[in-house]
C-alpha cells in the first residue's frame, strides 16, 4: 500500500471528501486528488499537513502499519540476540584459556551494542507514542 492509498483510506475512515481535506490541510482538492491517485508524492511539508488534518503522524502517512509492527520485532529480534548471547555465555562453567575470555569479551561487547540498540528503538517508538497523543489531544480541541 502507498502512500496515497493511505491518504484515501484515512480520508474515507474520517468521511471526509477530497475538498474537505483540502480545506483542512491548507492544500488543494487537485493536489489532494493526484496524491491519492499516485500520480504525484507529496512532500515533507504537504504531508505533514495531511497527517495533521486526518490526525495521524506522518509515519502513519508513509510507513503505514508496517512502521509500528517492524519496531516491536525490531525489539523482540534484539531482546532475543541478547538473550541467546547471554544463555551462552552462562553456559561456560570454566574459562579454561585466553580464548575462552576473548570469547566472553566479545559477548559483553555484543550485548553492549545490543542494548543500544534497544533503547534507540524503544526511544523512536515512544516519539511516535507522543506525536500520536499530541494530534489526538489536538484534534480534540
Amino acid at each position: 500500500m502507498e502512500i496515497g492509498d493511505r491518504i484515501t483510506n484515512r480520508r474515507k475512515e474520517l468521511k471526509l471528501t477530497q475538498d474537505q481535506l483540502a480545506k483542512l490541510s491548507g492544500l488543494s482538492r487537485v493536489s489532494i486528488g493526484n496524491y491519492e491517485r499516485g500520480d504525484r508524492v507529496p512532500d515533507v511539508e504537504s504531508t505533514q499537513k495531511i497527517a495533521k488534518a486526518l490526525g495521524v503522524t506522518a509515519n502513519d502517512l508513509i510507513y503505514g502499519d508496517y512502521h509500528e509492527e517492524h519496531m516491536g520485532e525490531t525489539i523482540r529480534g534484539i531482546e532475543e540476540s541478547k538473550k541467546n548471547i547471554i544463555d551462552f555465555a552462562n553456559s561456560y562453567d570454566e574459562f579454561d584459556d585466553y580464548n575462552d575470555l576473548h570469547y566472553v569479551s566479545q559477548f559483553v561487547d555484543l550485548i553492549k551494542k545490543k542494548n543500544k540498540e534497544i533503547i534507540k528503538y524503544e526511544e523512536l517508538w515512544h516519539e511516535e507514542r507522543y506525536a500520536r497523543l499530541k494530534l489526538e489531544e489536538e484534534k480534540n480541541k
